[in-house]
């Protein structure tokens, strides 16, 4: 009996010790969750209160500077793919939305109490655009490329461009202070098309997600975690959730 009560006791110091081991984890675990605010803290670490998310500052601030980060490929030669890539009917859907802004501001300067809260909406969303001012050729479109910021209908050709490889997300700084309801106009989740839900059709579950910084006119990559492209299953719960509701349940 003493032989026995001797060989059980190191088998319960032993599962005792697993599981202090197992408790600590858990606990560093939640320690390590838990957000806690410094100022240097870059915007989007702030308004979704987690250090995990990176953005990596770049010299080129346009679109096609931060794509080049995240592909790992020069900006230039992603522009002279884009020009040699795009359609007529790119630059019809261009010169679409260039219309459309300018329509929808104008009609707010003709109401009699403009929302100057949507005409600043709309201000700042056409400027990705007013290069089609004196572009009115193909040819002129496909050279305006080499040049210009980029903005989300190009990020749509771009990722087509890629044959449906890659998703990328552009999340737009706000300034808010906190997570209260989005607004129609203060989703930080911008929508470039739907193709976004890999339950969709359109979507492989093979496809590699990467987010840009859209931040006072600046375009920059982001890492999550200490990584660029990303599986869907490893995009953040907080991102998943807005792409579903901001860009598919609409």
């Amino acid at each position: 009996m003493e032989t026995h009560r001797g060989s059980e006791k190191p088998e319960m110091s032993g599962m005792a010790s697993i599981m202090d081991t197992f408790n600590k984890r858990i606990l560093n675990k939640t320690k390590k969750n838990k957000y806690i605010f410094d100022e240097s803290h870059n915007w989007l670490q702030k308004y979704m209160k987690n250090i995990n998310y990176e953005i990596i500052e770049h010299e080129d601030v346009s679109m096609f500077g931060a794509l080049s980060q995240l592909l790992d490929e020069s900006s230039e030669d992603i522009r002279e793919k884009l020009s040699n890539f795009v359609t007529a009917d790119d630059f019809m859907k261009q010169r679409t939305m260039h219309m459309k802004l300018t329509e929808n501001i104008k009609k707010l300067h003709d109401d009699e109490k403009p929302s100057q809260k949507n005409l600043q909406k709309l201000n700042n969303a056409i400027i990705d655009y007013e290069y089609l001012f004196n572009i009115n050729t193909f040819d002129k479109f496909k050279d305006a490329i080499k040049v210009i910021k980029g903005n989300l209908l190009l990020l749509t050709v771009i990722e087509r461009m890629y044959d449906n490889k890659y998703k990328v997300v552009v999340l737009k700084n706000n300034n808010r202070n906190n997570r209260e309801k989005e607004t129609k106009f203060e989703k930080i989740v911008l929508c470039n098309n739907t193709t976004i839900d890999p339950l969709t059709k359109n979507a492989s579950k093979n496809m590699q997600y990467g987010m840009l910084s859209f931040d006072n006119g600046k375009y920059n990559s982001i890492k999550y975690d200490n990584k660029g492209l990303l599986l869907y299953n490893d995009v953040p719960t907080a991102i998943q959730k807005r792409l579903i509701d901001n860009c598919i349940n609409v």
